[in-house]
């Protein structure tokens, strides 16, 4: 079963954002499927499935919105824009779920980018998690996507 597939599994009912948080998740998450400077299809697929499990109709919209913008091919305006939309995320659980949607849509294509890496660092910075919240993250993703 490829991420697209799972991925909605990220979204637990347990999680209650506004409107403007789940922009914002979603922000980030295409954010970083794009540090690359390329969306690949797997991504796409990916990003899409998170979007429709965060919010059916609304995210549906927002997804779309992002793609048709595309990826901004200066790194420091990219940079800066992540900075912004990190700051942005109010509760702890729109930040942990952030940083959950955006690695798992930027492993969907099954290849490693060294922006990808890089961005994975600025982003655990961004949301204030030192390396231990987010290794524990990782593994809720890797244990979402890949059950035993």
């Amino acid at each position: 079963m490829s991420v697209a597939e799972r991925i909605g599994s990220l979204v637990t009912p347990s999680i209650s954002l506004s409107e403007e948080q789940r922009d914002l998740v979603l922000e980030i998450a295409f954010l970083a499927v794009s540090a690359d400077r390329r969306i690949q299809p797997a991504e796409e697929a990916s990003l899409r499935a998170f979007a429709r499990a965060l919010d059916a109709k609304r995210g549906t919209a927002v997804a779309e919105r992002l793609l048709a913008r595309g990826v901004d091919p200066d790194r420091e305006t990219a940079d800066a824009h992540l900075l912004a939309v990190a700051g942005r995320l109010a509760s702890d659980d729109a930040r942990k779920l952030a940083y959950k949607a955006a690695y798992a849509i930027a492993q969907a294509d099954l290849a490693a980018a060294d922006e990808e890496f890089e961005f994975d660092l600025q982003l655990i910075d961004a949301l204030g998690f030192d390396q231990e919240v987010a290794d524990e993250l990782v593994s809720e993703v890797v244990a979402a996507l890949h059950p035993a």
